[in-house]
Order: structure tokens, then C-alpha cells, then sequence
């Protein structure tokens, strides 16, 4: 089953470094706001492929985009137990890369929510999955 999500992105409001991880991450505390401008997955069962392409709507729509093998959400799928990491991701860009916004961040936080409530992952999993990707 397809699914289409809205993928927001997010604003600052307030962010701390508190520490540093073992893994060279640092340990923060923020707080977030998603605003109504973001980008658009479309998530359907297939061979674990991610395409990335600018919206049509995109104010940024002439820079490149990585490449799939580069993408982190193709890095964070491919990490995922199978049957799961078998999704075709189709991702719409409006939010430009290296911007702040949390684009990267937000297109996994929605794939990873988006498997929770679906019940293909839980709450724990989610947890550990997202905190090895960054911070």
C-alpha cells in the first residue's frame, strides 16, 4: 500500500550542546517548531530504493541533489531489518540542503513514525534507530 507524507520542516527555538556521545556525537538539548513548509514522501513496499527529486514548488530547485547511495535515508533503510528496509521512497525536496531547516532529519523522523504506527516497528526500535544517525 502507498503511503504520502508531508515531511515539515522544522525551526530552532533554542538548542544546547550538554556533551559529547561516545561516538563523537554531541549529546544536545533543543527545542523545535515544524512550520508548514516541508517536503513530500511517498512510501510503498519494493526493492529499498530512494529517489529524491526537486518539487516542482522548490525555491532551491537548481542544486544537486546527493546521490542515492549517498542519501541518509537510503543509509538508514538499508540499516533496518528486512522485510522492512524493503521500501521504495520517493521524496519531493523543497526544503534546501545545508539550510538548517532539518530536511534529512525530518524525511527519517516521518519514515521511522510513519513505521511505528503502522506497527511494522516500536517505540524502543525507534528510538535506537534514530540516535544512530545523528544527534
Amino acid at each position: 500500500m502507498r503511503s504520502s507524507l508531508f515531511s515539515p520542516a522544522k525551526i530552532n527555538l533554542g538548542l544546547s550542546i550538554v556533551g559529547r556521545r561516545k561516538d563523537g556525537f554531541h549529546l544536545l538539548q533543543s527545542l523545535f517548531w515544524p512550520i508548514s513548509f516541508g517536503d513530500f514522501l511517498d512510501i510503498e513496499p519494493g526493492e529499498g530504493r530512494v529517489s529524491a527529486s526537486w518539487a516542482s514548488t522548490a525555491p532551491f530547485g537548481e542544486k544537486t541533489l546527493p546521490k542515492e547511495e549517498d542519501n541518509i535515508v537510503t543509509k538508514v533503510l538499508r540499516n533496518l531489518p528486512s522485510p522492512i528496509n524493503k521500501l521504495n521512497v520517493d521524496i519531493r525536496k523543497n526544503i534546501p540542503m545545508g539550510g538548517g531547516l532539518g530536511g534529512g532529519s525530518s524525511n527519517i523522523g516521518t519514515i521511522l513514525r510513519h513505521l511505528r504506527l503502522q506497527k511494522e516497528i516500536n517505540s524502543e526500535n525507534l528510538a535506537n534507530w534514530s540516535c544512530q544517525y545523528g544527534a
